[in-house]
């Protein structure tokens, strides 16, 4: 992992779960924040520049990203998925928790021996757990591994940012609604962080069908002679 994408997912981990004062503010310092920011485009470096306010960051955790909350959208894939449950008789739907997403996700931590913390238990989907999955895959399966990891375990955050615009729309609270303007863009450069691997995937896949369009053809031409 290169010193950069550490920093970055360092952020991404202090942003999407409850920390202390004291983790925010190292967290967010100039140094630190002027890298994680140097990482994005230009476009969302200019909407991240600026990070919240401890106050306004902890507001909006206790708000938007606490489950169980009313209102609260909680960055579990699980939630914005279909939950899978039409092999148990059930009829398909979003909002539940240890859909297929996340019985995946933790037979993929069971598979390489990395334990689930506690609290987290009832969601080895969340945001952070994949990101750091993601980054272990990055750094220690191969990268097809690595990229159908990405593609299928983040395509959710553009639900994610739709739902979180649509919660917002009927939102007083304006320091909110600013914030969650904020973690939408936070939220496109997480989608920016893995899509590199996303697209490596896409590609290998195009490639592979390629060769196997070559390969077939070569058949049905020995065959035809």
């Amino acid at each position: 992992m290169s010193d950069l994408r550490k920093e970055q997912l360092e952020v991404f981990s202090t942003m999407f779960i409850r920390t202390d004062a004291g983790g925010f503010e190292e967290c967010t310092s100039a140094p630190l924040w002027d890298a994680f920011v140097s990482g994005a485009s230009h476009d969302l470096a200019l909407a991240i520049a600026q990070p919240p306010s401890y106050d306004d960051y902890r507001h909006y955790m206790n708000r938007i990203l606490t489950p169980g909350i009313p209102g609260s959208l909680p960055l579990v894939e699980s939630l914005y998925k279909d939950w899978g449950g039409r092999s148990a008789g059930l009829q398909h739907g979003q909002g539940y928790y240890l859909g297929e997403s996340a019985q995946h996700a933790r037979a993929v931590f069971d598979s390489l021996g990395i334990e689930i913390p506690h609290e987290y238990e009832s969601m080895p989907d969340h945001l952070v757990l994949l990101l750091e999955l993601f980054e272990y895959l990055r750094d220690n399966a191969s990268a097809q591994d690595a990229a159908d990891f990405a593609r299928h375990h983040f395509d959710w955050l553009v639900d994610y940012r739709q739902a979180l615009a649509t919660r917002m729309e009927n939102e007083n609270d304006a320091s909110l609604v600013e914030v969650a303007q904020f973690y939408r863009h936070l939220l496109s450069y997480v989608e920016e962080f893995v899509s590199s691997d996303v697209l490596l995937g896409e590609a290998n896949e195009i490639i592979g069908d390629i060769n196997e369009d070559i390969s077939r053809s070569t058949e049905e031409v020995i065959l035809h002679d």
